[in-house]
């Protein structure tokens, strides 16, 4: 016989409470006949199709317990029974010809005219009524009704216990050897040791709950048979991966989760093997990161530094393998002009360019002290800029800064064209065209060849002459005349204006 529920009572009848039975409709020919059994009283009699009968009346005042009822159907058809208390339904049973329902303090049962269970027979227990499991009813199985829109099952583990065991039948009296948690959990156990591994759910204190593989190191996450995250616990492990969600217009995060010594871990990502990929190494208190950002069509995606407030300007450095600085990357407040390196096809070379907002935008390499600028090939700068003479040497007349080579053109020789404001070791080659030109400087304290030119000299250049300009020192440029055959001019002395 299956015990399906076990109970001190059958029912406590409250001092208005009547037990009761009703058919779902009138017998074929005999009606069902009831045995009860409440405190001092034994009712017997049979029951009247659809018309609810008393098994046991009100007790009008104190607590009634019902110890035992039985029915035996001695139609010729199976019948319905349903018993209530007052109107609340305690259980529904079908019973074939022949079938006897005993509920007592120990059981609910049904037994054929052999005395045998039957191979079918349906229980239903009416909603919000309990099936108490335990000697002191230690845990409970309802239909609860307490959301009137939404009913549903539940179970009512025991207060003390707080656990459910899910196993098979062989270990059904498994000491599991577990300490009561303070809050409902769940454990699901495997059929090879189901003493040590198991799966447990919950210890929910209202801030955080636990997923644990007991005695297992892996828990997997599937959807349709395919793998989706598989979780891998490392032994003694005290460090962990950590998902934080995030309120709107801000990005979720996923990070490592380490404290004491552990506290500024960092992440590494692994391919397949093991190997790693990628490794993120933290910093105690950082306020500065790297942000990728994903692009439209066309357009680049970008890798930067990512920092706020004092730290917004931080730039980024490039590391080998040893820490030490492969490249350094500063950052200006509100640039506007930046290096594009351009790769090419076969043939053509590579390019580094100056680009950005600005029109004219010079590309500079700077040496660190007493550094130079060297290059382990031949150097040819394939550019030149172009200026044209004026009176005052100002507007088409200014070379710019940062030119190398300029050609000029001059429809006059007493036209000026004016040198930029310069950094000592700025070099300019100027190329005279057909007409000659003066030379001044834009800064007043300039001079060339030891004479000052910014406000008071100028220096007349020959036409289709090249002069290779250098500022050596604080306004002091040293100019040298090629002829268009190369040979050295004279010195080139500058003259009142």
């Amino acid at each position: 016989m299956n015990h399906l529920a076990q109970a001190p009572a059958v029912a406590l009848l409250a001092p208005a409470d009547t037990l009761k039975a009703v058919m779902s409709g009138a017998a074929a020919t005999t009606n069902p006949v009831y045995s009860v059994i409440a405190d001092n009283v034994h009712n017997v009699g049979s029951l009247d199709g659809a018309t609810e009968v008393a098994l046991v009346a009100a007790p009008g005042s104190g607590l009634l317990a019902v110890a035992s009822i039985s029915i035996y159907n001695g139609d010729t058809a199976a019948v319905t029974v349903t018993i209530k208390k007052t109107d609340v339904v305690l259980t529904t049973i079908t019973l074939a010809v022949g079938d006897t329902l005993f509920i007592n303090g120990n059981a609910i049962q049904t037994v054929n005219s052999a005395g045998n269970e039957p191979d079918s027979s349906d229980v239903t227990v009416g909603d919000a009524v309990d099936v108490a499991l335990g000697d002191s009813q230690d845990a409970l199985l309802r239909w609860s009704t307490g959301d009137a829109s939404d009913h549903s099952l539940v179970v009512g583990l025991g207060d003390t216990s707080q656990m459910l065991h899910i196993t098979d039948k062989g270990a059904i009296a498994t000491d599991w050897a577990v300490t009561s948690p303070t809050h409902p959990t769940l454990y699901v156990h495997s059929n090879t040791t189901p003493t040590t591994d198991y799966l447990l759910i919950g210890t929910h204190n209202g801030t955080s709950a636990i997923v644990d593989v007991v005695g297992g190191t892996t828990l997997f996450v599937k959807a349709a048979g395919n793998e989706i995250a598989d979780f891998v616990q490392t032994a003694s492990a005290v460090n962990g991966l950590k998902f934080l969600s995030n309120s709107t217009g801000a990005a979720p995060a996923i990070g490592s989760n380490g404290t004491g010594a552990e506290a500024d871990i960092g992440l590494n990502l692994l391919d397949s093997n093991g190997n790693e990929l990628l490794e993120f190494v933290a910093v105690a208190s950082a306020t500065n990161g790297l942000k990728v950002t994903n692009a439209t069509t066309g357009n680049p995606v970008m890798i930067g530094a990512n920092g706020t407030g004092a730290t917004a300007d931080r730039g980024m450095k490039l590391n080998d393998s040893n820490g030490n600085e492969l490249v350094t990357l500063a950052a200006t407040a509100a640039a506007v002009n930046e290096v594009t390196i351009t790769n090419k096809a076969t043939g053509s070379a590579p390019t580094i360019a100056a680009t950005g907002g600005d029109t004219d935008i010079s590309l500079s390499l700077v040496p660190k002290g007493a550094g130079l600028n060297i290059s382990t090939g031949p150097f040819q700068v394939r550019s030149s800029t172009a200026v044209t003479a004026t009176v005052g040497g100002g507007t088409t007349g200014l070379i710019p800064a940062g030119a190398s080579l300029v050609v000029v053109t001059s429809d006059d020789a007493n036209k000026q064209i004016s040198l930029p404001a310069a950094t000592v070791g700025d070099r300019i080659r100027i190329l005279v065209g057909a007409t000659g030109c003066e030379l001044i400087s834009v800064t007043a304290a300039d001079k060339v060849n030891d004479v000052t030119v910014g406000a008071t000299n100028e220096a007349a250049l020959t036409a289709e002459n090249l002069y290779d300009c250098q500022y050596v020192a604080t306004n002091k440029w040293v100019v040298i005349g090629y002829t268009k055959l190369g040979a050295v001019q004279a010195a080139l002395v500058p003259d009142a204006l």
